[in-house]
């Protein structure tokens, strides 16, 4: 849980908005 990397692979399906290219 780092606020540092938005686009982290620990939620890859927690991330609509942080994860537009996901």
């Amino acid at each position: 849980m780092e606020p540092s990397s938005p686009r982290a692979p620990a939620s890859p399906c927690c991330v609509p908005a942080s994860s537009p290219g996901l």
